[in-house]
This record gives structure tokens, C-alpha cells and sequence, in this order.
């Protein structure tokens, strides 16, 4: 009787043995993959292969040597799993998380379970309006990365990748409508520019992203394109050639104003441009006639005439104003080159037709502050 039994139970034994040996399976993880294993359809523990990486005690992936996964049965056998790695399990009792199961996106797709490298993706921003209402559209490059498998596999939801670039696109479209175009320029191309740049509206960003088990990699949001619709980039083309053209007629209106002053003061441009410079209130004087000069010279630059010029007839009559006003200050007579106007020679009448422009430009040429 007791040999029948006996024989029973190995019998039984063996059975259930074969079975479970048909049914054992092996995970094998490559460098850089990871998964989440499941213990009778429950979360039991999260395992990777990553070199000079371990899991803290949260479950986050960090830099440095330690454990390879994370708390788990006593009786789970895994063998070296940061140069490739097992993990034995039964069929049926546990199973490794399917990647397709719960994430859409194939971005960090490794047959089936998770790449743990590093995920470039381009972001394309278009109408977003700078701090001047102008519409641009701005290419971006995302780094991303996998930091917590549970958390990407279970909490986060299964567009997740989609989710993640709309945010940012968010943060973005904030940053550049309190920037001009100019300052997106100066950090186009530069590695992490756009992370810095925009670290006050990335930050909220970073950290919902954080809690679906993704980061985005230090520096790793550049700014690789950013251009104006075609007629704003035409209107500032324009806008450039003005102000270069500008520059140069300033120069030629603020010379007349000097030379008109230097007259006053009895004394050469040069020389005048030193004395006013001693003082305060001078010179507040000579700011004020840089921007007389450079706000004439811009609208002449772009066509524009002030009405009471147009009514002049006279695309300087602000400025011989400016001119007749700094003379009636000093009491001196323009055509006179700073002499009384008393005594006046015979040619007299031919100086007086001429305008103080072209007199001070005529004594700036003999003194040779004029070419």
C-alpha cells in the first residue's frame, strides 16, 4: 500500500514538474532595455540592464553602481543582468509587461520591452507669436529618456510621447511671446540654449513629465530654426536697409546741427563736441542732437515726412529749426560764421540765400571734419 502511494506521488510530482518546466520562460535583457514583472496579474518588480545605473529606493533610475532592479520575490532568480541578464519565470504565475500593451508610441520600444537610452524627437511650433504680436515658426530637437519603468509603464497614459510634446509645445509658445526675435536668434543652434532660456516656463513641464516616468535630458532642448512669415521677414529686410541707410544720413544732419552750435560758441565742431562734453547739462545738449539727427534721418530713410516739413517743402526743416533756435540762444547771426552782424561786405546778399546746412557744411569742409 505504502509503495502505491509513494510511487503516487512521484508520479504526481513528475507530472507537475514537466508542467512547470514547459512553462518556465527566460527574459533576456540586452544593454540598455528594462521591464516591469508581474506576480499573478499584480506589480511585483521592475528590472533593467544599464551599465554604471541602479534603481533607488523609489524606483528611479540614477546614475552609479547598486542593484539592477528592484525589490522582489526572494526565490526570483536573475543572473547578472547589467551585461545582458535573465530572469527565469513560470508561464502563467509572472509575466514581463508588454510594451505594446500599454504605450502607443513606439519611440522606446524594444521587442517588447523598454529601451532606456536616450530618445531624440523635433518639435515643430508653428504661428507662435513673439512679444511684438509677430508670428513665427520654431524647430525644436527633445531629448527624452525613461527614468522610472512603473511609473512609464503604468501611470503614465498610453500616448504618453504625444502628451509630453504638447506640453512642451505649451512652454514653448509662453517662452517666445515674452521674448523679441532677436533674442530667439542669439540662442538658435546652441546646445541647451532653449533649456535655459526657458527654464521658468519649462519647470512646471518637467516635473508633470517626471511623474509618467520620463525626463527630459539635461540641455537637451535646442532651438534649431526659428523663422518670420515671409512678409515680416520682407518688412524687416526693409527695416534693416533703413536703419543702414540711416546711419549715414544721421551723420550728415547731426554735422550741420554741431557746426551750427560750434558757430554759437565761437569755437571749431571739435572742439565745441569737448567744451559741451565737460558738462552736464552739454551734454544732454549733444544727446539731443543725436536723436534730432537719427529720428530725421530714419524718417528720410522710410519716407516719411513729418507735415509740417511737407508743408515746407523742406525734409530738413526740423532741423534748421533746431539750428535758427540754438542761433537766436547765442544772439549770433548764422551767416556770419559767429561775426556781428553789423558791416556786412558786398556779397553779403549772396551768403544770405544760402541755408545754415550748407554753410556749416561749406566750413566743414575747409576745416576738413567734412569730407
Amino acid at each position: 500500500m505504502f509503495y502505491v502511494i509513494s510511487t503516487g506521488l512521484l508520479v504526481i510530482v513528475i507530472l507537475l514538474a514537466l508542467v512547470l518546466i514547459t512553462r518556465i520562460r527566460i527574459w533576456q535583457a540586452t544593454p540598455y532595455v528594462g521591464n516591469v514583472f508581474n506576480l499573478l496579474g499584480e506589480i511585483s518588480f521592475a528590472v533593467m540592464s544599464h551599465e554604471n545605473h541602479h534603481f533607488d529606493d523609489k524606483g528611479f533610475i540614477v546614475e552609479g553602481p547598486g542593484l539592477l532592479r528592484t525589490k522582489c520575490p526572494w526565490w526570483i532568480i536573475t543572473i547578472s543582468p547589467k551585461i545582458g541578464g535573465w530572469v527565469f519565470y513560470i508561464k502563467g504565475l509572472m509575466e514581463p509587461t508588454k510594451y505594446s500593451d500599454r504605450i502607443d508610441v513606439k519611440d522606446f520600444d524594444a521587442e517588447g520591452s523598454v529601451n532606456l537610452g536616450d530618445r531624440q524627437k523635433t518639435l515643430l511650433v508653428e504661428k507662435a507669436e513673439d512679444s511684438a504680436n509677430a508670428p513665427l515658426t520654431v524647430k525644436v530637437t527633445v531629448k527624452l529618456r525613461i527614468i522610472h519603468l512603473i511609473l512609464f509603464l503604468y501611470v503614465a497614459p498610453k500616448d504618453v510621447i504625444k502628451e509630453v510634446m504638447t506640453l512642451l509645445q505649451g512652454a514653448i509658445r509662453m517662452g517666445i511671446a515674452t521674448r523679441t526675435y532677436p533674442q530667439l536668434q542669439a540662442i538658435k543652434g546652441m546646445d541647451g540654449g532653449l533649456s535655459k532660456e526657458f527654464e521658468l516656463e519649462l519647470t512646471p513641464i518637467v516635473a508633470k513629465i517626471r511623474e509618467w516616468g520620463i525626463e527630459v535630458v539635461e540641455d537637451g532642448l535646442v532651438l534649431v530654426d526659428v523663422s518670420q512669415l515671409k512678409e515680416d521677414e520682407d518688412a524687416a529686410a526693409a527695416e534693416r536697409r533703413a536703419l543702414l541707410e540711416s546711419s549715414g544720413l544721421a551723420a550728415e544732419v547731426f554735422a550741420p546741427l554741431l557746426a551750427v552750435k560750434a558757430m554759437s560758441m565761437g569755437i571749431t565742431p571739435k572742439l565745441a563736441l569737448a567744451e559741451l562734453g565737460k558738462t552736464d547739462e552739454g551734454k544732454a545738449e549733444i544727446q539731443a542732437m543725436v536723436r534730432e539727427a537719427s529720428q530725421a534721418a530714419l524718417n528720410r530713410a522710410q519716407g516719411i515726412v513729418p507735415v509740417e516739413v511737407r508743408a515746407g517743402n523742406n525734409p530738413d526743416a526740423s532741423i534748421l529749426g533746431m539750428a535758427a533756435a540754438l542761433f537766436k540762444r547765442s544772439g549770433t547771426n548764422p551767416g556770419s560764421g559767429g561775426e556781428s552782424s553789423s558791416g556786412g561786405s558786398s556779397d553779403t546778399g549772396e551768403k544770405k540765400t544760402k541755408t545754415a546746412k550748407e554753410l556749416a557744411e561749406e566750413r566743414g569742409r575747409a576745416e576738413g571734419w567734412i569730407k
